[in-house]
């Protein structure tokens, strides 16, 4: 019984954490993972953003294994049920080391792929919608040499 409840917690720990790790992986929130502290982003002349396909991949591939991490878990509580007491325990730490280090690696490759697929390309967004994540813009350069030729007078008409 106490195993049973051992289990169930830890069950219950792992999948509200894969729910809210899958809850990153919508746009809105790898959009502001992409602007972590500064939440400021450069605008082109057509009041566009540029979101670089690089960045985007890391950030949505850290979500991806983050999430691929609680599946283990969730997993893996559910196959102890199902384990007997082992026979060579060495033999059983040894290959549990070696195993882990062959899922770490390829959830990091399956994660990386996924990000890749998810973002192939730059991102070109209007800052408009980019105001609706409480991100910031500077002026372009257009806007600031509007602004000198109004302060200055040498606007033309």
């Amino acid at each position: 019984m106490i195993q049973v409840i051992s289990i169930s917690l830890q069950l219950t720990g792992a999948v509200i954490l894969l729910l809210w790790c899958l809850k990153g992986a919508n746009k809105e929130q790898i959009v502001r993972k992409y602007f972590p502290g500064s939440n400021t982003v450069k605008r082109d002349d057509e009041d566009n953003c540029v979101l670089n396909k690089e960045k985007l991949q890391a950030i949505t591939s850290e979500v991806y294994v983050n999430a691929l991490a609680f599946v283990d878990l969730i997993i893996g509580y559910l196959i102890a049920y199902f384990v007997a007491d082992t026979y060579k325990p060495m033999v059983a730490v040894v290959f549990t080391i070696l195993l882990t280090a062959v899922l770490i690696v390829s959830e990091h490759i399956i994660a990386r792929k996924l990000a890749a697929c998810k973002y192939p390309n730059d991102i070109v967004i209007p800052y408009s919608d980019l105001e609706k994540y409480d991100v910031d813009t500077f002026a372009t350069d257009k806007e600031v040499s509007d602004m000198l030729d109004e302060v200055f007078g040498t606007k033309k008409q």
